[in-house]
């Protein structure tokens, strides 16, 4: 019992690394070192990190084949976050510009609304 929930546990959060490590990287190589990264070679390119080790080898070690599986997940994640940050700073339309539904909080600050009394 002790056991299951302690590998649930490594589980959640190996998977919450694995997500946040390509998230990272992007903002920094993006915004740090201002690279521009092409999102669609990444796109085109992550899952032949998959089918070319298959197609060649064709059997695969269990050790191997995780390490494969670890850069395809990373690839995908990082061509989502360039999108969504080509999207943020406008440079793709999105389908939905959900800018126009945020408050602008710079204008109302120090601003009290008052109410009129009738």
């Amino acid at each position: 019992m002790l056991y299951n929930l302690f590998t649930g546990i490594i589980y959640l959060f190996s998977a919450i690394v694995s997500i946040m490590i390509p998230v990272k990287l992007t903002h920094y190589l993006c915004n740090v070192k201002k690279i521009k990264i092409n999102r669609w070679i990444i796109g085109g390119v992550s899952p032949l990190f998959l089918i070319v080790p298959k197609i060649i080898f064709g059997e695969i070690p269990s050790i191997i084949w995780g390490i494969l599986l670890f850069l395809f997940i990373e690839s995908v994640v990082m061509f989502f976050e360039l999108s969504r940050m080509m999207i943020d700073n406008k440079q793709v339309k999105g389908l939905i510009d959900y800018s126009k539904y945020i408050k602008n909080d710079d204008k109302s600050k120090g601003k009290k609304k008052r109410r009129s009394v009738k």
